[in-house]
């Protein structure tokens, strides 16, 4: 059992990653952020998210694997760390202006 403070410097590190997390979904281009929303919050697969979004689901494939790449890179602390983040910053998906 952890002590408050312990429990309070983990909530911290959760906010933290869960922040850094929301702003690097946020910089994704939207068609590949609601890629990943519909996969790994609503677990559709690439054949329903085509359909869906009436591209192919080669062109789904290639948003996924651009999109967790982009991740990977801009986020080397959480790439093949195993951590799991809340699912609710995935919820961020409106487009980015691009004015």
């Amino acid at each position: 059992m952890q002590h408050p403070p312990e429990q309070a410097k983990d909530a911290v590190d959760d906010a933290e990653l869960s922040d850094a997390l929301s702003q690097e979904l946020r910089a994704v281009p939207f068609e590949q952020r609601l890629a990943l929303l519909l996969t790994y919050q609503m677990g559709y697969g690439p054949d329903e998210i085509a359909a869906i979004t009436g591209v192919s689901a080669a062109t789904v494939n290639a948003r996924m694997l651009c999109a967790r790449t982009k991740l990977r890179r801009h986020l080397p602390a959480l790439a093949g760390a195993g951590i799991v983040v809340a699912a609710p910053v995935l919820t961020d998906i409106h487009p980015v202006s691009t004015s």
